[in-house]
């Protein structure tokens, strides 16, 4: 039987999440959010994610801290941590894999980036496609008339 993966996304940029969370359950994945890494501790007290997408620049603790302090966690330290940030600069890459990251996305990223590292990690189901939560369908679009 199949089981839907779970991925934690902890950024402090509430629309962001969202998107996220509509590109990653049109995937097949449930998803647990959190605006502070002291939310995904807690969060993380009843549940355990398969995979983190974590941003480094966050209100309390950052990103790459929060990679460390994973990696020597004995429960969640083997999960996957997809760091995502705006931080481009030269070394930021570096700096968050040997922070612990599995892999790192500069923002903005497109859906197949994120896609191409989930099914990496993740056992998606055969239907995880490329659907932006935005797009209609074809039907959809000729029944409003355009």
């Amino acid at each position: 039987m199949y089981k839907r993966p779970v991925v934690m996304v902890i950024d402090d940029e509430v629309v962001y999440c969202d998107v996220i969370r509509l590109v990653l359950e049109d995937y097949g994945v449930d998803v647990l959010m959190a605006h502070t890494v002291a939310q995904a501790v807690e969060v993380m007290a009843d549940q355990r994610p398969d995979m983190f997408i974590v941003d480094i620049m966050m209100p309390d603790v950052d990103g790459l801290q929060f990679a460390r302090r994973m990696r020597n966690d004995p429960v969640h330290g083997g999960e996957p941590i997809l760091i995502a940030s705006a931080k481009a600069m030269p070394g930021d890459r570096e700096a968050a894999l040997e922070a612990g990251a599995s892999e790192f996305l500069t923002k903005p990223f497109t859906s197949k980036q994120l896609r191409d590292i989930l099914r990496a990690y993740l056992p998606l189901p055969a239907t995880a496609e490329l659907r932006p939560p935005w797009r209609h369908s074809p039907q959809s679009s000729s029944a409003n008339g355009r």
